[in-house]
């Protein structure tokens, strides 16, 4: 029997997905993320659920985890213009800041730690696909997931 290859679903664990540690011996050794690597087991193998607007809000409070918005942008105070029109919307920001390797880039959400609910959240409220949510594998931050701005995000928060 022949599979239709739009039926086929793939993915790689990769960089996005490991850690560098070392081992007892010394040698250095890949260490799994696993919370990162089952939500990619969940997206390949069940893919992403409709749920509404009201469902993901459950979820994004559900899983409590901090918010953070930095500017990847030379736009002087678009972190904080960003921070005000999410507090507008009840999302709690726990911190501003810049990220200047992100420069001229469209808006992505990064999540660090597996809170996937929160990142699709976030998402569905600023308008931005699911496809802009990655792994935060940076160090910028140590756990939380964070929203840097690219300038696609004025015309969000201000409505155009």
């Amino acid at each position: 029997n022949e599979i239709d290859r739009d039926n086929i679903r793939y993915a790689v664990i990769d960089t996005n997905y490991v850690d560098l540690g070392t081992a007892a011996d010394g040698q250095r050794i890949l260490v799994p993320l696993q919370s990162r690597i089952n939500d990619l087991i969940q997206r390949v193998f069940y893919g992403q659920r409709e749920v509404s607007s009201a469902d993901l809000r459950a979820r994004f409070e559900e899983e409590s985890a901090p918010v953070y918005v930095y500017n990847g942008t030379e736009i002087a105070g678009l972190a904080n213009s960003t921070r005000e029109w999410l507090t507008g919307r009840g999302v709690f920001v726990s911190g501003t800041g810049n990220d200047m390797n992100h420069v001229g880039s469209d808006t992505v959400i990064r999540d660090y730690g597996g809170h996937p609910d929160t990142a699709r959240y976030l998402a569905d409220l600023l308008g931005i696909s699911v496809d802009r949510i990655e792994p935060g594998i940076d160090g910028l931050r140590a756990d939380g997931v964070m929203i840097v701005t690219g300038p696609d995000i004025q015309a969000i928060i201000n409505g155009q």
